[in-house]
């Protein structure tokens, strides 16, 4: 069994490059689900590559290969983790992979799964784009605590933030308004300051 007891991934290089197994050859089930099961064995504290390992055969239902009936069943008598762990190994590795996908750099990401397996209840977009407020708020020190109470504010409506979020809808809403104003035929004089009027509404309450 593994021994979790650590949240610090292998300390990251290089930006953690998505599995390749079963793509490139066709295997059979029995030869994905041992390379899938000798990464997680491998990797151990590397909660990317093992979240994405563990998710791929929970989707694709390799544990039935072994023998289980059920995917807690399997992940609990081959590693000795819970379902409720596997499942936050699974976050945590879409949230980070989310975030390396948006430019972020691996030496500026903390390495705790629980803190990426708490932004899980928010899509990709949202994730990418409201990183930076958290980590600014937070001073650079983010916790599990700070995560949730940052994520709280954000769902609840009528304290959300005024964030980047907000900003891409106001340009959004901006190229609405381009686009009625060309059919008007307005002249792009117009439009322009259309668009500066909209952006510097939303800059100033950033």
């Amino acid at each position: 069994m593994l021994a979790m007891t650590c949240e610090s991934p292998a300390a990251f290089k290089e930006p953690p490059k998505p599995l390749a197994l079963a793509l490139a050859l066709e295997l059979s089930a029995e030869s994905e689900l041992e390379q899938l099961e000798a990464t997680v064995t491998q990797l151990g504290m590397n909660f990317v590559e093992m979240g994405e390992a563990i998710e791929r055969i929970r989707a694709k239902s390799l544990f039935k290969v072994a023998g289980y009936k059920t995917f807690a069943k399997y992940v609990y008598a081959k590693w000795g983790l819970t379902g409720n762990m596997a499942q936050k190994y699974i976050k945590a590795s879409r949230v980070y992979r989310t975030l390396i996908s948006a430019g972020y750099d691996t030496a500026t990401l903390p390495p705790s799964y629980s803190l990426y397996s708490t932004w899980s209840s928010l899509d990709d977009e949202e994730i990418a784009i409201l990183w930076d407020d958290f980590m600014q708020e937070c001073g650079n020190e983010p916790s599990v605590t700070s995560a949730m109470s940052f994520i709280k504010r954000y769902k609840t409506k009528d304290a959300k933030p005024k964030t980047k979020r907000a900003i891409v809808t106001d340009i959004k809403s901006a190229n609405t308004v381009i686009e009625m104003a060309k059919e008007l035929d307005t002249t792009p004089g117009e439009i322009i300051q259309l668009m500066v009027a909209k952006l510097r509404e939303a800059a100033s309450q950033y």
